[in-house]
Protein backbone atom coordinates (compact mmCIF):
# COMPACT_ATOMS: atom_id res chain seq x y z
CA UNK A 1 0.00 0.00 0.00
CA UNK A 2 2.47 2.39 0.72
CA UNK A 3 4.21 1.60 -2.47
CA UNK A 4 1.42 2.50 -4.77
CA UNK A 5 0.53 5.43 -2.63
CA UNK A 6 4.14 6.70 -4.27
CA UNK A 7 3.28 5.50 -7.37
CA UNK A 8 -0.02 7.68 -7.15
CA UNK A 9 1.37 10.57 -5.28
CA UNK A 10 3.27 11.24 -9.26
CA UNK A 11 2.17 11.28 -12.86
CA UNK A 12 2.40 8.74 -14.35
CA UNK A 13 -0.42 9.27 -17.39
CA UNK A 14 -2.95 6.60 -16.04
CA UNK A 15 -5.10 7.97 -13.22
CA UNK A 16 -4.75 4.66 -11.32
CA UNK A 17 -7.25 5.60 -8.09
CA UNK A 18 -10.27 4.09 -9.66
CA UNK A 19 -8.80 0.29 -9.32
CA UNK A 20 -8.44 1.59 -5.22
CA UNK A 21 -10.27 -0.79 -3.40
CA UNK A 22 -10.75 1.05 0.26
CA UNK A 23 -8.79 -1.25 1.88
CA UNK A 24 -6.14 -0.09 0.04
CA UNK A 25 -6.14 -3.81 -2.36
CA UNK A 26 -5.63 -3.14 -6.39
CA UNK A 27 -8.32 -4.26 -7.83
CA UNK A 28 -8.66 -3.20 -12.07
CA UNK A 29 -11.72 -5.15 -12.38
CA UNK A 30 -13.70 -2.30 -9.93
CA UNK A 31 -12.17 0.17 -13.25
CA UNK A 32 -12.80 -1.42 -16.53
CA UNK A 33 -11.52 1.85 -18.16
CA UNK A 34 -8.15 2.22 -16.50
CA UNK A 35 -7.92 -1.50 -17.27
CA UNK A 36 -8.12 -0.94 -20.84
CA UNK A 37 -6.48 1.50 -20.89
CA UNK A 38 -3.82 0.06 -19.47
CA UNK A 39 -3.59 -3.07 -21.43
CA UNK A 40 -3.58 -0.42 -25.06
CA UNK A 41 -0.40 1.17 -23.28
CA UNK A 42 1.40 -2.08 -22.46
CA UNK A 43 0.55 -3.20 -25.88
CA UNK A 44 1.98 -0.15 -27.27
CA UNK A 45 4.97 -0.09 -24.68
CA UNK A 46 5.96 -3.80 -25.97
CA UNK A 47 5.78 -2.58 -29.72
CA UNK A 48 7.76 -0.17 -29.07
CA UNK A 49 10.54 -2.15 -27.66
CA UNK A 50 9.86 -5.49 -29.17
CA UNK A 51 9.47 -4.26 -32.63
CA UNK A 52 10.80 -0.84 -33.02
CA UNK A 53 8.21 1.60 -33.81
CA UNK A 54 10.76 4.24 -33.44
CA UNK A 55 13.36 3.75 -36.89
CA UNK A 56 16.26 4.49 -34.08
CA UNK A 57 15.31 0.93 -33.06
CA UNK A 58 16.72 -0.21 -36.70
CA UNK A 59 20.38 -0.08 -37.72
CA UNK A 60 21.81 2.23 -40.00
CA UNK A 61 23.68 1.01 -42.58
CA UNK A 62 25.60 3.40 -45.18
CA UNK A 63 26.29 0.57 -47.50
CA UNK A 64 22.82 -0.38 -48.58
CA UNK A 65 21.91 3.45 -48.14
CA UNK A 66 24.48 5.61 -48.65
CA UNK A 67 22.02 8.89 -48.38
CA UNK A 68 18.96 8.69 -46.23
CA UNK A 69 17.25 10.78 -49.01
CA UNK A 70 15.70 8.13 -51.87
CA UNK A 71 14.05 10.77 -53.62
CA UNK A 72 11.14 9.99 -56.08
CA UNK A 73 11.95 6.15 -55.58
CA UNK A 74 10.19 4.81 -52.80
CA UNK A 75 12.28 3.29 -49.87
CA UNK A 76 12.77 -0.59 -49.71
CA UNK A 77 11.40 -3.14 -46.89
CA UNK A 78 15.16 -3.59 -45.96
CA UNK A 79 16.08 -2.71 -42.34
CA UNK A 80 18.64 -0.48 -43.68
CA UNK A 81 15.29 1.61 -44.98
CA UNK A 82 13.43 1.36 -41.94
CA UNK A 83 16.42 3.20 -40.08
CA UNK A 84 15.67 6.25 -41.63
CA UNK A 85 11.76 6.00 -42.69
CA UNK A 86 10.92 9.15 -40.03
CA UNK A 87 7.12 10.24 -39.41
CA UNK A 88 4.72 7.32 -39.55
CA UNK A 89 5.47 5.89 -36.05
CA UNK A 90 1.10 6.16 -35.40
CA UNK A 91 0.02 5.35 -38.72
CA UNK A 92 2.48 2.29 -38.38
CA UNK A 93 1.50 1.00 -34.86
CA UNK A 94 -2.17 1.25 -36.09
CA UNK A 95 -1.65 -0.66 -39.50
CA UNK A 96 0.04 -3.83 -37.22
CA UNK A 97 -2.90 -3.27 -35.00
CA UNK A 98 -5.53 -3.79 -37.71
CA UNK A 99 -3.64 -6.62 -39.11
CA UNK A 100 -3.10 -8.22 -35.37
CA UNK A 101 -6.26 -8.09 -34.83
CA UNK A 102 -7.36 -9.45 -38.57
CA UNK A 103 -5.27 -12.65 -37.68
CA UNK A 104 -6.62 -12.99 -34.23
CA UNK A 105 -10.27 -13.22 -35.72
CA UNK A 106 -9.68 -15.22 -38.80
CA UNK A 107 -10.31 -12.57 -41.02
CA UNK A 108 -8.09 -13.35 -44.32
CA UNK A 109 -9.72 -10.49 -45.94
CA UNK A 110 -6.73 -8.12 -47.80
CA UNK A 111 -5.77 -5.23 -46.03
CA UNK A 112 -6.17 -2.27 -48.52
CA UNK A 113 -3.61 0.54 -47.76
CA UNK A 114 -5.56 3.56 -49.27
CA UNK A 115 -4.27 6.73 -50.39
CA UNK A 116 -3.92 10.03 -52.72
CA UNK A 117 -1.25 9.47 -55.11
CA UNK A 118 1.96 10.40 -53.63
CA UNK A 119 1.05 10.01 -50.04
CA UNK A 120 3.72 7.45 -49.35
CA UNK A 121 1.69 3.84 -49.38
CA UNK A 122 4.55 1.97 -50.78
CA UNK A 123 7.00 2.98 -48.74
CA UNK A 124 4.65 2.94 -45.65
CA UNK A 125 4.48 -1.12 -46.58
CA UNK A 126 7.71 -1.77 -47.32
CA UNK A 127 9.80 0.44 -44.87
CA UNK A 128 7.47 1.12 -41.95
CA UNK A 129 4.87 -2.38 -41.84
CA UNK A 130 7.00 -5.20 -43.50
CA UNK A 131 10.32 -4.56 -41.51
CA UNK A 132 8.20 -4.45 -38.04
CA UNK A 133 6.61 -7.83 -38.67
CA UNK A 134 9.52 -9.76 -39.06
CA UNK A 135 10.33 -8.65 -35.66
CA UNK A 136 7.48 -10.77 -34.64
CA UNK A 137 8.83 -14.02 -36.29
CA UNK A 138 6.33 -16.32 -34.08
CA UNK A 139 3.44 -14.71 -35.37
CA UNK A 140 4.34 -13.12 -38.86
CA UNK A 141 6.38 -14.47 -42.09
CA UNK A 142 5.91 -11.34 -44.60
CA UNK A 143 7.09 -12.16 -47.96
CA UNK A 144 9.26 -9.60 -49.68
CA UNK A 145 7.20 -6.75 -51.01
CA UNK A 146 6.62 -6.71 -54.88
CA UNK A 147 4.73 -4.67 -57.80
CA UNK A 148 2.62 -6.55 -60.67
CA UNK A 149 5.02 -5.22 -63.53
CA UNK A 150 5.33 -6.59 -66.66
CA UNK A 151 4.74 -10.31 -65.13
CA UNK A 152 2.46 -10.30 -62.26
CA UNK A 153 2.62 -14.15 -61.62
CA UNK A 154 6.64 -14.08 -62.09
CA UNK A 155 6.73 -11.23 -59.43
CA UNK A 156 4.42 -13.49 -56.66
CA UNK A 157 7.50 -16.23 -57.29
CA UNK A 158 10.07 -14.44 -56.70
CA UNK A 159 8.58 -12.73 -53.39
CA UNK A 160 8.54 -16.14 -52.52
CA UNK A 161 12.02 -17.15 -53.69
CA UNK A 162 14.02 -14.04 -52.24
CA UNK A 163 12.28 -14.62 -48.99
CA UNK A 164 13.17 -18.32 -49.18
CA UNK A 165 17.07 -16.87 -49.84
CA UNK A 166 16.77 -14.23 -46.88
CA UNK A 167 16.13 -17.29 -44.53
CA UNK A 168 19.20 -19.40 -46.00
CA UNK A 169 16.95 -21.72 -48.28
CA UNK A 170 16.98 -21.97 -52.65
CA UNK A 171 14.14 -22.68 -54.60
CA UNK A 172 14.49 -20.75 -58.25
CA UNK A 173 11.56 -18.67 -59.19
CA UNK A 174 11.17 -20.36 -62.16
CA UNK A 175 10.07 -23.62 -60.43
CA UNK A 176 8.11 -21.52 -58.17
CA UNK A 177 6.66 -20.02 -60.59
CA UNK A 178 5.66 -23.66 -63.20
CA UNK A 179 4.18 -25.21 -59.82
CA UNK A 180 2.04 -22.43 -59.78
CA UNK A 181 1.17 -22.67 -63.23
CA UNK A 182 0.19 -25.87 -63.33
CA UNK A 183 -2.05 -25.80 -60.69
CA UNK A 184 -3.86 -23.11 -62.32
CA UNK A 185 -4.02 -25.07 -65.81
CA UNK A 186 -7.63 -25.68 -66.74
CA UNK A 187 -7.85 -29.62 -66.77
CA UNK A 188 -6.44 -29.74 -63.13
CA UNK A 189 -7.83 -30.83 -59.60
CA UNK A 190 -9.67 -27.46 -58.41
CA UNK A 191 -7.84 -27.97 -55.23
CA UNK A 192 -4.04 -28.30 -56.73
CA UNK A 193 -3.35 -24.56 -55.63
CA UNK A 194 -4.19 -24.82 -52.67
CA UNK A 195 -2.30 -28.26 -52.49
CA UNK A 196 1.18 -26.03 -54.01
CA UNK A 197 0.02 -23.02 -51.54
CA UNK A 198 0.52 -25.58 -48.64
CA UNK A 199 3.50 -26.76 -49.61
CA UNK A 200 5.17 -23.27 -50.26
CA UNK A 201 4.19 -22.54 -46.78
CA UNK A 202 5.61 -25.26 -45.32
CA UNK A 203 8.93 -24.68 -47.18
CA UNK A 204 8.62 -21.20 -46.15
CA UNK A 205 7.99 -21.82 -42.08
CA UNK A 206 10.58 -24.45 -42.00
CA UNK A 207 13.08 -22.23 -43.14
CA UNK A 208 12.38 -19.60 -40.70
CA UNK A 209 11.96 -21.58 -38.25
CA UNK A 210 8.38 -20.46 -37.33
CA UNK A 211 6.09 -23.02 -37.66
CA UNK A 212 2.96 -20.50 -36.54
CA UNK A 213 3.75 -17.77 -38.21
CA UNK A 214 1.28 -16.15 -40.54
CA UNK A 215 2.76 -15.70 -44.13
CA UNK A 216 2.23 -12.34 -45.41
CA UNK A 217 1.72 -11.52 -49.30
CA UNK A 218 2.27 -8.05 -49.90
CA UNK A 219 1.34 -6.35 -53.50
CA UNK A 220 2.54 -2.40 -54.16
CA UNK A 221 0.47 -0.71 -56.57
CA UNK A 222 -2.22 -3.26 -57.08
CA UNK A 223 -4.26 -1.08 -59.20
CA UNK A 224 -1.62 -2.28 -61.97
CA UNK A 225 -3.61 -5.42 -61.61
CA UNK A 226 -6.21 -3.59 -63.12
CA UNK A 227 -5.42 -2.42 -66.17
CA UNK A 228 -3.88 -5.66 -66.98
CA UNK A 229 -5.69 -8.46 -68.94
CA UNK A 230 -2.42 -10.76 -69.64
CA UNK A 231 -2.74 -14.21 -68.20
CA UNK A 232 -0.47 -14.02 -65.94
CA UNK A 233 -2.25 -11.31 -64.08
CA UNK A 234 -5.10 -13.64 -63.71
CA UNK A 235 -3.45 -16.04 -62.43
CA UNK A 236 -1.84 -14.38 -59.88
CA UNK A 237 -5.39 -12.65 -58.73
CA UNK A 238 -6.57 -16.54 -58.70
CA UNK A 239 -3.90 -17.10 -56.09
CA UNK A 240 -5.10 -13.79 -54.08
CA UNK A 241 -8.61 -14.97 -54.44
CA UNK A 242 -6.98 -18.82 -53.20
CA UNK A 243 -5.11 -17.42 -50.28
CA UNK A 244 -8.47 -15.62 -49.41
CA UNK A 245 -10.52 -18.09 -48.91
CA UNK A 246 -8.36 -21.23 -49.09
CA UNK A 247 -5.32 -22.48 -47.16
CA UNK A 248 -5.13 -21.23 -43.72
CA UNK A 249 -2.01 -19.29 -42.46
CA UNK A 250 -2.00 -16.59 -45.06
CA UNK A 251 -2.64 -13.09 -45.50
CA UNK A 252 -2.39 -10.37 -48.36
CA UNK A 253 -1.72 -6.35 -47.70
CA UNK A 254 -2.13 -3.92 -51.12
CA UNK A 255 -1.52 -0.59 -51.57
CA UNK A 256 -3.86 1.01 -54.19
CA UNK A 257 -4.36 4.64 -54.80
CA UNK A 258 -8.09 5.81 -53.47
CA UNK A 259 -9.33 6.32 -56.33
CA UNK A 260 -9.13 3.66 -58.34
CA UNK A 261 -10.65 1.60 -55.23
CA UNK A 262 -14.02 1.35 -56.70
CA UNK A 263 -12.27 -0.72 -59.99
CA UNK A 264 -10.92 -2.99 -57.66
CA UNK A 265 -14.08 -3.58 -56.06
CA UNK A 266 -15.76 -3.90 -59.73
CA UNK A 267 -12.59 -5.81 -61.22
CA UNK A 268 -14.73 -9.65 -62.16
CA UNK A 269 -10.73 -11.22 -60.66
CA UNK A 270 -11.71 -9.29 -57.54
CA UNK A 271 -15.66 -9.31 -57.68
CA UNK A 272 -15.60 -11.44 -54.42
CA UNK A 273 -12.78 -10.38 -52.55
CA UNK A 274 -14.10 -7.94 -50.08
CA UNK A 275 -11.15 -5.76 -48.68
CA UNK A 276 -10.23 -4.14 -45.13
CA UNK A 277 -9.31 -0.87 -45.46
CA UNK A 278 -6.55 1.86 -43.60
CA UNK A 279 -6.42 5.24 -44.79
CA UNK A 280 -3.22 7.05 -44.85
CA UNK A 281 -3.46 10.55 -45.03
CA UNK A 282 -0.42 12.47 -47.12
CA UNK A 283 2.04 14.01 -44.96
CA UNK A 284 1.26 17.65 -43.28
Amino acid sequence: ARRLGRVLAGTQGIDLRGALAPNATFDLSRDPDTADLLARSLRAFGAQSEIGLDPTAFSVDQAARPTPFPGLVSFGDRDADAAIFYGRSREIAEAIEELRSMRANADRRPLAILGVSGAGKSSFLKAGVIPRLRREPRSWLPLRVFRPGIDALDGFARAISQTLADHGAAEAPGEIRERLEDALAEDTDPDALAAVLDHLSEKLRTAAGSPGATILISVDQVEELLRDDSPAAAKLIACLAAVSKGPRGWMTALTIRADRLPDLQAHPGFGQLKTRGYDLRQMP
